[in-house]
């Protein structure tokens, strides 16, 4: 098991916990409605990480988790998510660690080519 230098208390708490000191310290920085996304994605993120120390969180769990939740839930929702593990990562001072391994999804796993828009330039086709 690779375990990132924990230097700090907050690094060594479970993600739950470490979560929700953190998302507190956000309270009055946030709207209320962010505060409610947050602590959705917080929860789905539990599932997954919720006991797990976060200097032991690796890369490779985290693009796991990720490959695991498109099979559920969109790019946008998975990136949501996953930025939101981040943010916890850098309060614990562990994300420059992970940051080179990770990039984010397209927003669209669509790859069907998009129809060429056609637009009409004085009486003449223009393709885009």
């Amino acid at each position: 098991m690779v375990m990132h230098e924990a230097t700090t208390p907050f690094s060594r708490l479970p993600f739950a916990q470490a979560a929700n000191i953190w998302l507190e310290s956000r309270g009055a920085e946030i709207s209320g409605i962010t505060f409610i996304d947050y602590a959705k994605w917080l929860k789905i993120l539990n599932r997954t990480f919720g006991s797990r120390p976060l200097c032991e969180i690796t890369i490779g769990e985290i693009l796991a988790y990720r490959q695991e939740r498109l099979k559920n839930a969109g790019p946008i929702s998975v990136n949501h998510e996953c930025g939101l593990l981040a943010q916890v990562l850098i309060r614990a001072g562990l994300w420059g660690e992970i940051e080179p391994g990770y990039k984010p999804l397209r927003k669209s796993t669509n790859t069907k080519p998009r129809p060429r828009l056609i637009l009409l330039q004085g009486g003449k086709k223009f393709q885009s």
